[in-house]
């Protein structure tokens, strides 16, 4: 592996973390709302299934190869499940790095 596809892949790993991290930051504290719960997860369910099933994975889009392949299909399933808003922040920013 070259130094860029190493950088790259490192990238790309830290960037689907933040995604992550701010999945769960944004889960509104002290909420006890039933229709909130189950929205939140209906969505996390809908993503990460339709993704599994579709075999929709962010890490083999970039060329990473993981040790569970089912894995980078829910970690895919749990960023689309958050809606458009965080995908698209995903792509603006990995397409930013990738033109720079």
């Amino acid at each position: 592996m070259e130094n860029f596809d190493v950088l790259w892949s490192v990238l790309v790993v830290a960037l689907v973390v933040e995604s992550l991290v701010n999945i769960v930051t944004n889960i509104k504290e002290g909420e006890t709302s039933w229709k909130y719960w189950l929205a939140l997860g209906l969505s996390l369910v809908a993503g990460a299934g339709l993704s599994w099933n579709y075999n929709v994975d962010v890490f083999t889009l970039v060329g990473l190869e993981g040790n569970v392949p089912v894995f980078g299909s829910i970690v895919t399933g749990l960023l689309a499940s958050r809606g458009s808003n965080i995908v698209s922040d995903l792509i603006g920013k990995i397409n930013a790095w990738k033109l720079a």
